[in-house]
C-alpha cells in the first residue's frame, strides 16, 4: 500500500521537532519545506457480481463479520469493531447501530476508544437482520461458547458483550481490518479497493437490488 507524500513530511517534520525540542538541533529544517499537497482519493468499488465472488470465499475466515457487515449495511470499521450483543435482536430480526470503537494514540500510548455513539445522528440507525448475517451470527455465538469453554480461565471475559472478539475473547482491533483486508484480497485474486470502499459497494448491491437512492442514502 503506497503511503501519501503529506504523511512522510508529517512524521518528519514531527520527529525533527521533538529534536529541537531537546536540543539536537538548534531548528527544524523540515518548516521550510513546502507540504505536499493531499490528493483527493476517487473511490473505487465492487459491482455486485465481484462482491458475490468475495462473499463466496471469506466464510470462515476472521475478517468475514466486518466483510460482510460493510457488504450488506455499509457500516464503518468503528461501528463493525463496536458491535454489541446487546444491538442484535435475534426475534425480529434487527441490528442497531448506536456504539462505536475506535483508535488512536495519548502520550505516546495506543489506546482504544469505546464510546455510545456514532459518527453522527444519521449513523444510529436500526436494520432488518439479512439472512446471510443471521446465519453467520448464530454460528459466532455458538463459537463462543465453544471457545469460553475451552480456554476455561485463559479466556478473557472483559469483552463479553461484544461480538467482534478473536478466540481467547480479546475484542479485535480496528487496525487489524484495514490491515487484512487487502492482504485477503491479494490470496484470492481480487481487484484491490479500500475496506472502507465496501460501503460503496453496498450502495451499489442496494440500487442494482431496485433499492431506490434515498432509501440507499438513509
Amino acid at each position: 500500500m503506497l503511503i501519501p507524500l503529506f504523511h512522510y513530511h508529517a512524521n518528519i517534520r514531527k520527529a525533527l521537532q521533538y529534536a529541537m525540542k531537546t536540543k539536537l538541533i538548534v531548528a527544524n529544517p523540515a518548516a521550510l519545506v513546502e507540504r505536499p499537497k493531499k490528493n483527493n482519493y476517487v473511490a473505487s468499488f465492487y459491482n455486485a457480481e465481484e462482491l458475490n465472488q468475495l462473499l463466496a470465499v471469506i466464510r470462515g475466515e476472521k475478517i468475514e463479520l466486518a466483510i460482510i457487515l460493510a457488504s450488506f449495511y455499509g457500516l464503518r470499521r468503528s461501528e463493525v469493531v463496536g458491535l454489541k450483543w446487546s444491538a442484535i435482536d435475534l426475534i425480529n430480526r434487527t441490528i442497531t447501530i448506536k456504539h462505536t470503537v475506535t483508535s488512536g494514540t495519548l502520550n505516546g500510548k495506543f489506546i482504544e476508544i469505546a464510546k455510545d455513539r456514532t459518527k453522527n445522528k444519521a449513523s444510529r440507525r436500526t436494520l432488518p437482520l439479512v439472512d446471510t448475517f443471521y446465519e453467520l451470527l448464530i454460528r459466532i455465538k455458538e463459537q463462543q461458547e465453544t471457545d469460553r469453554l475451552s480456554y476455561g480461565n485463559n479466556y478473557c471475559t472483559d469483552y463479553l458483550e461484544y461480538i467482534y472478539v478473536d478466540a481467547l475473547g480479546q475484542r479485535i482491533k480496528p487496525g487489524y481490518i484495514t490491515q487484512h483486508f487487502p492482504i485477503l484480497l491479494e490470496r484470492h485474486g481480487f481487484r484491490h479497493i479500500r475496506y472502507h470502499d465496501l460501503r460503496h459497494s453496498c450502495a451499489s448491491l442496494l440500487l442494482a437490488s431496485g433499492v431506490g437512492m434515498k432509501e440507499v442514502q438513509k
